[in-house]
């Protein structure tokens, strides 16, 4: 994606409940998580459902923007009550935060942005409070660069899974679901059309879903291949037609 292109506004409304999770390979190891912990499985598991090394308390998810790790947040918060912990907690002492024994489940979306010494300390108290907690990281381990390398290390102890760049039969459903959601209809031949000619990244996709829907409903017109060209001529970084 060009630095700078803006992303349109957003004309629906993000829905995070468990129906609206689309499985694929890519988020297959997640999903069986996710199952694991709403059957209180994962109270029994030694390792990380892709054979990841870890202790099953801690899960990190790691995957590229807009891959799904918000919605994977949301549902296990549903499964397990689990209070959110945000940027904007770093100001407060860990201990404090963690004070109330009747929560022991948390989630952590996003952890690149917390501050690394307070995000240390909270590890350490989870671990000792033996919490359960889901952290969503937005690159793989091998992309880690956390300053404070004792963090990285315990991260990297924990229940590592991935989900992965989209296959072609995903990238067709976000894209046909997105659109359904919108009460706008693409067929399948423009549908194949549009993911040949973007890039195969989930925020991408996105956010062609989101320009194809303002335009249609700007417009009023379904969209079409006609509609797909005009708008793909209309981005500097675009591939070249054949």
């Amino acid at each position: 994606m060009k630095d700078g292109r803006q992303l349109l506004p957003l004309i629906d409304k993000v829905d995070y409940s468990p129906e609206k999770w689309v499985q694929a390979p890519c988020n297959a190891m997640v999903t069986r998580w996710l199952s694991a912990v709403a059957g209180g499985g994962v109270r029994s598991c030694s390792r990380g459902s892709d054979g990841g090394s870890g202790t099953w308390r801690i899960t990190c998810v790691c995957g590229p923007r807009e891959s799904g790790k918000t919605h994977i947040a949301s549902m296990f918060k549903q499964v397990t009550h689990a209070a959110t912990l945000t940027p904007d907690a770093c100001g407060i002492q860990p201990s404090e935060i963690l004070a109330d024994r009747k929560v022991n489940a948390f989630v952590l979306d996003n952890i690149e942005y917390f501050e690394e010494e307070w995000l240390f300390n909270v590890f350490n108290l989870l671990v000792n409070k033996s919490a359960i907690a889901l952290f969503t990281v937005g690159s793989f381990v091998p992309q880690w660069n956390f300053h404070l390398k004792d963090l990285e290390s315990r991260l990297k102890s924990t229940n590592i899974i991935n989900i992965y760049p989209p296959d072609d039969d995903l990238i067709k459903n976000i894209i046909t679901k997105q659109c359904q959601d919108n009460g706008i209809y693409i067929d399948a031949s423009t549908t194949d059309f549009l993911i040949k000619r973007i890039p195969r990244r989930f925020e991408d996709i996105n956010y062609w879903v989101r320009k194809l829907n303002k335009y249609s409903l700007i417009s009023g017109a379904k969209i079409s291949k006609t509609l797909v060209m005009q708008l793909l001529a209309d981005e500097e970084s675009v591939e070249p037609l054949c």
